[in-house]
């Protein structure tokens, strides 16, 4: 039993000149053209040249977006016009008809056993599925899609519309033929939407969802239909078809061969003879409505969404009528405040009102000046759909997508505002602005053409694919760009945290920038550079290439390893990669980097298991490889400044200091980092910051962090009581890698204690060890290194004796219960 829906809102605009009922068969044209901007979204790839002969159904161009949309010749003959535009941009190619026309055969197809793709496949090679659009965004639909539904609307309101009825009389098999052949396209419903009052044969259609509305225009647009059927929501697809188009699909199928004959309504006040015409689609503007003159206006489709057509130009694809209205470049003295009762209006002010019944002869003039939005509350009257129309509009000017999202983008079309556009005072060009929302949408879905191009390549990365010796390769890539599709097992928490270790190490990076950058900038300041962005400038190009060094070397060997062991790609490098150029001078040789980074990678991680089975912090390693096999290079004099300009560190002066000297760097100097030094360390201030976001986000353990601080300022308090160092104890704690080792590289999670307890010790163990070689060993005045790793490899000697006093605990406890 079919449903009716009533409309209360729209308007219906009588204009004079419909189209009488009776159809002539119009002439054979000189020219027939296919236009890629009768589409959206569409950048065309040609298939032929001037002089190439083709078939009806022969392919002109396809889309480049989509190369399996081809845009077929609606007949036989030869190309005879390629025409462009502004930066040759594809306007139409256009055909000369043979008298005698020849069809490319069509793949024969039985609709009721065939496979989905082979129907997908015969619709793609003749180009009819061009017919076919994909809601939201008005597109010609993804044949690699499933629409949640299709619907098809059996009528058409808008002013001087055909009458679908009258067209389709005697051609019900072929509806039907249609109609079953789009069922088979989507496992939901397909709709089919009548005129109450008005149905025809539609109601005798099977295999569809039968609706009949009742109302004003725009009650017969197909995005006013489904918002009343089955909204669209975020996510769903569903396509639409015109209603000839879908007899175009069904006698194609029938014959075998395309058939592009369609029935158009000539119509308008300045028609001699407002009539139906059956054409080829394509066809010459001429040969359907003769030689106009400049005074008239001829629209490919109704007045309120058709195109514009010059009067050598060509029918547009999706047109089912060709309107003739007068022009209306004329002045009208105060036009405004006269009575014009020729005129129509839907405001009271003027006086059509008072005649419901004329039909009037109206003209193209804008009536008018583009002004802001003034009227308020005029749209949502004639606009049957919930949605806010000024706020939309408003939200796609500013660019707001969620807004736009949210105020219903994803329900319309230009078409269903374009009665809209009509009644505004305001003359804002409405249509436009929608497609100008639609199109900055699809620039922004563009990640999931992204998620499509992996999943259209996956299989050749996959086991037994051509380069499925790259899997874990492509695995880690595809899991860079996309959190995998993965969903928790049958058993055991149905749903997970959404923090993964991808998100904790982006943490990390993120807690490096305050150091990394104001490293660089401390780089030109050290070098003498005058102004802030010149110093940071010459510091950035001085220190980028040890960073991607680091990075191209360790992710490479990282690689290699998961293709040999065909693990995961697991993410520990994203924060090793940037540790490594932070803990080291900037002048370093490039070299002396790859060879550290390939010695921490591989000695550090991958021979114990990789990320999380190390024992040693990778990047310390590689800083600790690199001292002891190159110290000239890393702890010289040369090496701490640029471009020949040499010093000692401050913890090198500090080695010789005397009781009553001037320390090397002020506390202020030596707290912001305006000191020589690797190129992370320098800072403290900008090191904290760090800190405080790690501490915030709960990424590292504030337990070491602190016990580290207090450990290396006992130790200073300790030995400046004892007599053997003379400044104060807290400046070791601002100069050198104190900070930093304290911050990143202690509380690296893999190679630290795991207890709370076992935090306690170990973090102040780190710190005392640091203050302990510096004061000890003056040869080597950095303990910060050393003393790190050597707590790396007692952390779980501390973690054991923690646990198994816990378990002697629990074993006293359950012996006296």
């Amino acid at each position: 039993m079919s449903k009716n829906i009533k409309l209360r809102k729209g308007l219906d605009i009588k204009l004079a000149g419909v189209a009488e009922k009776v159809v002539e068969n119009a002439p054979m044209a000189a020219s027939y053209a296919v236009s890629p901007l009768d589409y959206e979204n569409v950048t065309p790839k040609l298939l032929v040249k001037v002089g190439d002969k083709v078939e009806a159904g022969s392919a002109l161009f396809f889309d480049k977006n989509n190369p399996r949309i081809l845009f077929t010749s609606p007949v036989s003959g030869v190309v005879s016009a390629i025409n462009r535009g502004e930066k040759r941009k594809l306007l139409n190619v256009a055909v000369e008809p043979d008298q005698e026309q020849v069809y490319k055969a069509l793949p024969m197809v039985d609709v009721a056993k065939a496979e989905r793709e082979e129907i997908v496949e015969m619709l793609l090679a003749s180009g009819l599925w061009t017919r076919i659009v994909e809601r939201p965004y008005g597109v010609i639909a993804n044949p690699e899609a499933k629409p949640k539904a299709i619907f098809v609307s059996a009528f058409d309101s808008a002013p001087l519309a055909p009458d679908y009825n009258f067209i389709l009389k005697e051609e019900k098999a072929a509806v039907e033929a249609g109609m079953a052949l789009l069922a088979r396209l989507t496992d939901g419903k397909v709709h089919l939407s009548a005129r109450k009052g008005d149905e025809g044969f539609m109601a005798e259609v099977k295999g569809v969802e039968y609706h009949t509305f009742e109302g004003k225009h725009p009650v017969g647009n197909v995005g006013i239909q489904i918002h009343h059927i089955d909204r669209i929501a975020k996510g769903d697809i569903v396509w639409t078809v015109n209603i000839q188009d879908v007899a175009m699909i069904g006698r194609s199928i029938l014959a075998g061969k395309l058939d592009m004959s369609k029935t158009v309504a000539v119509a308008g006040s300045e028609a001699q003879k407002p009539m139906y015409k059956r054409i080829i689609a394509g066809a010459a503007i001429e040969s359907i409505v003769g030689k106009q003159p400049a005074s008239v206006r001829v629209i490919s489709g109704d007045v309120l969404t058709g195109v514009k057509t010059d009067a050598d130009g060509y029918i547009a694809a999706g047109a089912n009528v060709v309107t003739l209205i007068p022009e209306g470049d004329k002045y009208e003295l105060l036009g405004w405040a006269m009575p014009r009762f020729h005129r129509f209006s839907v405001s009271r002010a003027y006086f059509s009102w008072l005649f419901p019944k004329k039909e009037y002869k109206l003209d193209t003039n804008l009536n008018g000046g583009e002004r802001p939005f003034v009227v308020t509350g005029l749209y949502e009257n004639y606009l049957p759909m919930d949605v806010y129309v000024s706020y939309l509009l408003k939200a796609i000017l500013v660019g707001d997508l969620d807004k736009m999202e949210n105020l219903g983008l994803y329900e319309v079309l230009p078409e269903d505002l374009a009665l809209c556009e009509f009644v505004d005072p305001s003359k804002i060009d409405m249509q436009q602005i929608v497609r100008n929302g639609i199109n900055l949408m699809i620039k922004e879905s563009q990640t999931m053409d992204l998620r499509k191009l992996v999943d259209k390549i996956k299989p050749t990365f996959s086991e037994g694919g051509k380069l499925g010796f790259l899997h874990s390769t492509f695995e880690g890539f595809e899991t860079f760009l996309f959190v995998p599709n993965t969903v928790t097992p049958r058993k055991g928490s149905h749903v997970r945290d959404c923090n993964d270790i991808k998100r904790v190490m982006i943490v990390v990076v993120l807690a490096l920038i305050p150091a990394t950058l104001f490293g660089m900038y401390n780089v030109g300041y050290q070098a003498g550079i005058e102004g802030i962005f010149p110093a940071f400038w010459y510091g950035f190009l001085k220190t980028l290439p040890t960073i991607i060094v680091s990075y191209v070397t360790g992710l490479a060997i990282e690689f290699a390893f998961a293709q040999k062991r065909k693990h995961e790609i697991n993410e520990g490098f994203l924060v090793t990669g940037l540790l490594i150029p932070l803990v080291m001078p900037v002048t370093i040789p490039l070299w002396i980097v790859a060879l550290s980074t390939a010695f921490a990678v591989v000695i550090g991680k991958e021979v114990f298991g990789g990320t999380g089975m190390n024992v040693f912090n990778p990047a310390l390693l590689a800083r600790a490889f690199a001292f002891f096999a190159y110290t000239p290079q890393m702890s010289g004099e040369a090496v701490w400044y640029a471009d020949g300009k040499t010093g000692a560190t401050a913890l090198e002066q500090l080695s010789s200091y005397t009781a009553g000297a001037e320390l090397p760097y002020s506390v202020s100097d030596a707290f912001f980092g305006f000191m020589p030094g690797s190129l992370g360390e320098t800072s403290t201030c900008a090191i904290l910051l760090g800190a405080l976001l790690l501490l915030f986000t709960g990424v590292a353990s504030w337990r070491i962090m602190l016990s580290v601080f207090v450990g290396g300022l006992a130790f200073g308090y300790l030995f400046d009581a004892v007599g053997m160092t003379e400044y104060p104890a807290y400046y070791h704690l601002l100069v050198g890698g104190f900070a930093f080792g304290a911050v990143f590289m202690a509380t690296d999670p893999v190679t630290s204690a795991q207890t709370n307890a076992g935090k306690w010790i170990y973090g102040f163990m780190v710190g005392a060890l640091a203050v302990l070689i510096r004061v000890v060993n003056p040869a080597y005045p950095e303990g910060m290194m050393l003393s790190i790793l050597f707590m790396n490899a007692l952390a779980p000697m501390i973690d054991y004796f923690v646990v198994e006093r816990n378990v002697a605990r629990r074993k006293k406890l359950i012996k006296n219960a």
